[in-house]
């Protein structure tokens, strides 16, 4: 694959290949300036087939795949040093989901996306938890280093891109909590986008679990979302996490019909 250097290349080449395939589909959703940090960081290539485009994000241990196709055409096999992950939206459509088992990917999840609004917040406004255990903001970069190593030993590979950990490291928005000893137990993480919170991660240490430690975290992202004038809140949750289920909807969260199909190939 050869490298994309900016923003506006990404763009060029984008628009030049649907001028070119014609009608296509696409499992990419984001914005172009998404693509602005790895494009400035070399982490950012394509390639061209005849019958479409890729682009692939380095993330270190793994890239994510992008991809614009004419439509019934087949996606060629593809061979790369790191597992390739692609989503894709609409498990509705057996197509979309043989068109990548038939290049070698293989499913891996299904998120299914919750959404709570301020006005169905309820009762449940405080999370309760062991005693001595604290929550605090993520201010500290030695701490927010931790908490990058946490959630990738708890929620694997796919869940933390190099510009997530970038993001985190920052400490905007993580807040931590910390057993008695003020050692890291668990965090949270999230992202406001106009009048919505995005919670991208909840992870509890192994160490800690049962002790309420999530539902306090998620009970002040709440709470601190209709302070800042959030309308309402997102979080996306694997339909195999049984458990992080059931703690959204105990605490109001309704599964919406949005789902996204995370595969790999190896």
């Amino acid at each position: 694959m050869r490298p994309i250097a900016s923003v506006d290349e990404y763009r060029t080449l984008v628009k030049q290949n649907k001028q070119r395939l014609g009608k296509v589909r696409t499992n990419c959703m984001l914005m172009p300036r998404a693509f602005a940090r790895p494009a400035s960081a070399g982490r950012l290539s394509f390639a061209q087939y005849e019958d479409g485009l890729l682009v692939r994000v380095d993330e270190g241990a793994y890239a994510n795949l992008y991809y614009y196709w004419r439509p019934e055409a087949p996606l060629p096999h593809l061979r790369d040093a790191v597992p390739l992950y692609v989503e894709e939206t609409g498990e509705t459509d057996a197509k979309r989901r043989a068109f990548l088992e038939d290049a070698g990917f293989v499913l891996q999840k299904r998120n299914v996306q919750y959404v709570l609004a301020r006005d169905d917040w309820g009762e449940c406004v405080e999370g309760t938890m062991d005693e001595g255990y604290t929550l605090a903001r993520c201010t500290d970069e030695a701490l927010a280093s931790q908490v990058v190593l946490l959630w990738e030993r708890r929620l694997g590979l796919a869940d933390i891109p190099l510009a997530h950990k970038e993001f985190l490291a920052q400490g905007d928005a993580v807040w931590c909590a910390l057993d008695p000893s003020g050692e890291l137990a668990g965090a949270i993480w999230w992202q406001d986008a106009g009048k919505t919170r995005l919670m991208r991660h909840i992870v509890v240490d192994e160490r800690h679990t049962r002790r309420g430690l999530a539902k306090a975290l998620l009970a002040l992202c709440a709470t601190d979302a209709w302070q800042t004038g959030m309308l309402k809140v997102s979080t996306w949750i694997s339909d195999a996490n049984h458990a992080s289920i059931a703690l959204h909807e105990g605490m109001g969260f309704c599964a919406t019909s949005r789902v996204v199909m995370q595969f790999v190939a190896e």
